[in-house]
């Protein structure tokens, strides 16, 4: 039996608020799937990408309280899309969310907890330290992406 979800994509305009995503245009993309369709590296990836876009919203949002900078929650909106995006997939393929209801700061992936430690406290120096480990997550989340996309022929993941 396969098991169908809707996954709504939010476009979040560079500068928005987030009160603007209410209004952003969406896409819709139904997945049919089943848990036993997907190969472990599969699994592996769309877990671990779960968690990161949490690492990446979590970061992103604890800077624009540091801060008062518009930019980080910005962007942090786009995280949260990013993540409803990923846990759409999660609960198509009935897989265990390790996200889940885990306060700011706090990852099941141990690499994943150290990064977001060290970034913070990289970024707690200053602005400009902020905004440049902003870059660093932007560039590993896209080397990341690269890896698990290179690991699927999986449509509804390609998609996502």
């Amino acid at each position: 039996m396969a098991l169908v979800a809707v996954i709504s994509f939010a476009a979040v305009a560079v500068g928005a608020t987030s009160d603007d995503t209410s209004s952003s245009a969406s896409a819709a993309v139904a997945i049919e799937a089943s848990a036993s369709s997907l190969t472990d590296a599969e699994v592996k990836g769309i877990v671990f990408m779960r968690e990161e876009e949490k690492l990446a919203y979590d970061v992103y949002m604890t800077f624009a309280d540091l801060y008062g900078q518009p930019i980080f929650s910005n962007i942090a909106s786009a995280e949260a899309q990013h993540m409803a995006a990923v846990l759409g997939l999660i609960e198509a393929y009935d897989l265990d969310d390790p996200v889940d209801d885990s306060p700011v700061g706090v990852f099941v992936d141990e690499e994943l907890q150290a990064l977001y430690d060290d970034v913070i406290e990289q970024g707690a120096a200053d602005l400009a330290a902020a905004v440049e480990v902003g870059a660093v997550i932007e560039e590993v989340d896209i080397l990341d992406l690269e890896k698990y996309l290179g690991e699927t022929n999986n449509p509804d993941i390609i998609q996502v």
